[in-house]
């Protein structure tokens, strides 16, 4: 308050030396025991905490008031004093007759006092004695002239150094009535006073008052950015989303230094969450993602679950409730989670391209990485900045987990640890495996093990991934490499069980089949029985046998079908008929019983060509192909329990024309799981909705898939389908 009081000193031209009245109690007079605050008052607006605030009962000055009139029979007074200095006389004549003489004399006594009170005590509360008679003299000053803003300016300065906020605002308050100029150092002192009432309000627990503070400080003044957050934090607090929304969007707008500003993006994400799911999904997700930070994954995953519970479409709360399964071991979860937030975020952009939804201010959201250190605030122009016409109902919604990513930066120690070239390879392997591109996966997280072999979490994704694209022995090598890092860590030992009984099935077929080649080739080529002595020992070695090497460039045809896709319901009968969504085809007999030896197609890449002739309307439609063994189960009911299938966006129809898909098979939907060692037993090809969503009432998709029940839209379609596979190292030579 040091500015502050220079300020009133140069205001008043006060002299320091000036006589102390008889009855000035003198400097070292005890103070009253009065519960203060205990912060001292800066006269910037832009405090970085909010300062206690005294109630008017805490204190005991203005019961002095009938001590006031013994106070100022002290001070003598005369009109028309000869001896008047010439700045006097100068001030006295610029002031109107109304202020009379005695009026401007007990102010200037009351300007002394307080010049003495400041340099005497270390803490400044109206309860000590040089303050309480500053008070009295500037109250009968008041009373004298209560036309004259000059007394009510100076008790609200007094009344912000002694701390007595409520009494301080109430003086403030009437001397804006009274007709004063709110200039900067008047500004200032307002808001803080008026924002120290609202903190202790606040305090109290008594948000709506907190509130009502906050805003009368920002209407008058909006450049104040303290209030601007609390108006935010208040509104937040009172599950108000809709009314915090402005307030967080001007402070990110503001550009604030940190920690504000950080504080205002994290807030801003926080209130979009709620506005756009609900408070109550938007707190579960959020105590998810808190337990998942302090390493509970069994609480986060509870509270993911909760999230989705309340509303089904929280694509972020799907998302990370996939991270944790994943995490925790259980793979296939994992992926059931990840599908489905891909579906999720699919139908977002659907919506958002249609013109049903906004868009997402991902630059918004996701702006950590820029630097506002060095942004100074009170260059901020804000008279463009009117709360009020913010747009609510502009908030972006088709990727809201943005949060996550943006919060799913590695920690410092990270970096450290691993350095910050691996820690952004195993960032992006994640954000790839979670949004199903598991090849980019395995290279993001092969890349982030190459740049530190001691990266314990980027070898565990690294094993999922590995064991998603079907890559058995990878998969074993990468979680020894987290038993070798964390022996504690267990989590893996599921999925690596399955692995490595894929390595042993594996290793158990190769020999087979190398003993079945030796056999016809002996058969063949009958080898020669070397000469033995007469103890049976060879006298030299059979010679060697040349074995021709394995085909590897060979095009398989895999599928090749004229068909016509259809499907009716009858509403009247409530009876559908054709082969709708799912249609099976038998494996010809050319196709090899075992897919990866001795020529390896399991590694090798699928190329599908969909020739569409007709097609009803004009409703997307996605195109899949399944390899099956035994039966899969689609929503309980056994159709097969093993395939591998192609990813239907790759085939995205709208019209008739000619659609070409190329796709690794180590990268199709449950590569891992199907054994390509085995025969296929079917093929499948599956008509979907634009949200993945099989065309069908049947195995419980009835109502499910997009204009459901009305077949019509989707069928008949006519199609020609055509796969090949071609092995690694061949080269495709076009379609049959």
């Amino acid at each position: 308050m040091n500015r502050l009081l220079i300020c009133l000193l140069a205001t008043f031209n006060l002299a320091l030396a000036q006589p102390t009245p008889a009855n000035t109690a003198p400097a070292d007079t005890a103070p009253n025991t009065l519960d203060v605050a205990t912060d001292d008052v800066t006269d910037t607006a832009s405090d970085s905490a909010p300062m206690p605030v005294n109630t008017p009962d805490t204190h005991t000055a203005d019961t002095q008031d009938a001590d006031d009139a013994s106070v100022v029979s002290d001070v003598s007074v005369t009109a028309d004093e000869p001896h008047q200095d010439a700045t006097e006389a100068s001030l006295s004549s610029s002031w109107p007759a109304i202020f009379s003489a005695e009026a401007r004399a007990l102010l200037r006594q009351a300007e002394t006092t307080a010049v003495r009170a400041y340099f005497t005590y270390d803490r400044h509360t109206p309860d000590r004695p040089l303050w309480r008679e500053t008070l009295q003299l500037a109250r009968a000053s008041r009373d004298r002239a209560p036309e004259r803003v000059e007394p009510v300016r100076f008790l609200a300065e007094i009344y912000l150094i002694t701390e007595w906020y409520a009494r301080a605002w109430q003086t403030w308050q009437a001397y804006i009535d009274l007709g004063g100029e709110l200039d900067s150092s008047a500004l200032t002192q307002l808001s803080i006073a008026g924002r120290n009432i609202g903190f202790l309000s606040y305090q109290q627990d008594n948000l709506p008052r907190a509130e009502q503070f906050y805003a009368q400080v920002f209407d008058l003044n909006p450049a104040d950015d303290e209030a601007l957050l609390w108006l935010g934090r208040l509104n937040f607090e009172m599950q108000d989303p809709t009314a915090a929304l402005p307030f967080w969007q001007e402070a990110v707008r503001r550009n604030l230094r940190e920690p504000q500003a950080r504080t205002a993006r994290y807030f801003l994400q926080r209130t979009q969450s709620q506005v756009i799911y609900g408070v109550a999904a938007s707190d579960a997700f959020y105590q998810g993602f808190e337990a998942y930070q302090a390493g509970d994954l069994e609480t986060a995953f509870n509270a993911f679950v909760r999230a989705i519970n309340l509303n089904d479409g929280y694509v972020t709360a799907v998302r990370m409730a996939g991270r944790v399964n994943l995490e925790r071991g259980n793979l296939e979860q994992a992926l059931r989670f990840y599908r489905r937030a891909n579906d999720l975020t699919r139908e977002a952009t659907i919506a958002s391209e249609s013109g049903d939804v906004a868009d997402i201010d991902t630059d918004i959201i996701n702006n950590s990485d820029v630097d506002n250190g060095n942004i100074d605030t009170s260059t901020v122009d804000t008279a463009d900045s009117d709360i009020t016409e913010i747009d609510v109902t502009e908030i972006d919604v088709t990727e809201i987990d943005a949060f996550a990513a943006d919060y799913f930066r590695p920690a410092d120690v990270d970096v450290e640890q691993y350095g910050a070239v691996a820690v952004q390879a195993f960032r992006d392997g994640v954000q790839a495996f979670e949004t199903l591109d598991i090849m980019a996966a395995r290279r993001a997280l092969a890349r982030a093990t190459a740049l530190n072999a001691n990266y314990t979490p980027a070898w565990l994704w690294r094993g999922y991934a590995e064991f998603e694209l079907g890559n058995a022995a990878a998969t074993v090598n990468a979680f020894q490499q987290v038993a070798r890092l964390e022996p504690a860590n267990v989590t893996f030992v599921t999925t690596q069980g399955q692995a490595a009984a894929q390595v042993a099935a594996q290793a158990q077929a190769a020999a087979r089949a190398a003993a079945q080649a030796a056999q016809v080739t002996n058969q063949t080529n009958p080898a020669t029985t070397a000469p033995t002595s007469p103890q049976g020992v060879p006298l030299g070695d059979p010679q060697l046998i040349d074995v021709p090497a394995l085909p590897t460039g060979e095009n398989l045809v895999l599928l090749d079908v004229t068909y016509t896709h259809n499907g009716s319901f009858d509403l009247e009968t409530n009876v559908s008929t054709g082969t709708r969504a799912l249609t099976f085809f038998d494996v010809p007999n050319r196709i090899p019983a075992n897919l990866a030896f001795p020529v390896n197609y399991a590694g090798g890449t699928l190329y599908q060509r969909l020739e569409v002739r007709n097609k009803p309307s004009g409703f997307p439609v996605q195109y899949q192909h399944c390899l099956l063994q035994n039966a899969l189960s689609f929503n309980g009911v056994n159709v097969s329990s093993a395939s591998a299938c192609s990813d239907a966006n790759g085939l995205t129809l709208t019209a008739p024309g000619i659609y070409e898909h190329v796709q690794p098979l180590p990268s199709l939907l449950r590569a891992g799981a199907f054994n390509w060692r085995q025969p296929a037993s079917q093929q499948l090809l599956i008509v979907k909705d634009r949200r993945g969503v099989p065309v069908d009432n049947r195995y419980g998709f009835e109502g499910a898939w997009y204009a459901s029940p009305i077949f019509s839209l989707y069928y008949p379609m006519q199609i020609r389908y055509t796969a090949v596979i071609v092995p690694p190292g061949g080269a495709f030579t076009g379609w049959p």
